[in-house]
């Protein structure tokens, strides 16, 4: 059977790499935001850790616009470990200064992005609650401490215009996990919801929508893109999505950065076999003459990373 090729939207060519960009959500979020890092973008991932349910994502970003800092009577000792409810747990620590310090240090880089494109991918529609506020990671509490839920769209639509009263200027771009985060019929209704709730935003204009979900599971609804667990996406898949996203929403000339940086980064990784050669002694100045002149045409930008390659 061929795969169904999925209709994207037109070329948004919002992102270049000097857009101040937020990313907050789930693991793809993780997978684009750190790439774009990696390729001198100016962005923020996840100042909260990994977010998987829209009511935290958009909890947090009412934190980071009214200018919460966090304090001891937000946070709770748990095996040994600090922890904050709204927080992953690579935010825990054994002493509490140690997370506030760390918490809020993130909060202030979210912060200071001036003016950003905001990227929000829903994992699940489904949230867990604590004496009835929502949680954005239980930190392996015992079950029955939580509560769980699935909201109501009208809910998330309130909670989405506070959240827009805040941001008015910004744009937003949203996307639903690929990944199952449940069992087949709970899944089921947690993404139907993500996707009336992305719907509703798209429809309204308040935000751009990109068909994650929808690439691999109609366009590449095959066992070689999905990890050993048969949930996540393979790395080719993930490669494939994150690809089709910058072809979709950064500028031409954006696109071709991201080409010629990744080849750079090949070319100073390779290592020759003969290091001890006068061949391998002539690619190792070339290599410097080259990342030279990629310091000098882009001098705002930071390459330690590439001087790190060339060793």
């Amino acid at each position: 059977m061929q795969n169904a090729k999925v209709r994207l939207p037109e070329a948004w060519s919002c992102i270049d790499t000097n857009t101040p960009l937020l990313f907050i959500g789930s693991c793809f979020s993780e997978n684009i935001g750190n790439d774009l890092i990696g390729l001198k973008f100016n962005a923020e991932v996840n100042p909260f850790g990994i977010t998987y349910n829209p009511v935290s994502a958009m909890q947090q970003l009412i934190a980071i616009a009214d200018n919460k800092k966090y304090a001891s009577s937000d946070l709770f000792f748990h095996q040994e470990l600090w922890h904050s409810f709204d927080h992953h747990g690579c935010f825990s620590h054994p002493k509490q200064e140690k997370v506030l310090e760390k918490i809020n240090a993130s909060l202030l880089s979210a912060r200071n992005l001036q003016d950003p494109i905001i990227l929000l991918t829903f994992g699940t529609g489904w949230m867990w609650t604590h004496n009835e506020v929502t949680v954005n990671n239980c930190h392996k509490r015992p079950a029955q401490d939580f509560g769980r839920e699935l909201p109501d769209i009208q809910y998330l639509m309130k909670l989405w215009r506070e959240t827009r009263k805040r941001y008015p200027t910004n744009k937003f771009i949203v996307s639903v996990s690929p990944v199952r985060y449940d069992d087949a019929v709970a899944n089921s209704r947690g993404k139907a919801l993500l996707h009336l709730f992305c719907h509703e935003l798209e429809k309204s204009g308040e935000a751009r929508y990109f068909p994650s979900y929808e690439i691999l599971h109609h366009e590449l609804r095959d066992y070689r893109y999905y990890a050993s667990d048969m949930k996540h996406p393979s790395e080719q898949a993930i490669d494939y999505i994150r690809d089709t996203f910058y072809q979709t929403a950064c500028t031409q000339s954006t696109q071709e950065w991201i080409v010629d940086l990744r080849k750079l980064h090949q070319r100073l990784r390779h290592r020759p076999l003969h290091a001890e050669t006068k061949a391998a002694e002539n690619f190792q100045q070339q290599n410097h003459r080259i990342l030279a002149q990629w310091i000098e045409k882009f001098p705002d930008k930071n390459w330690d990373f590439e001087k790190t390659l060339l060793g």
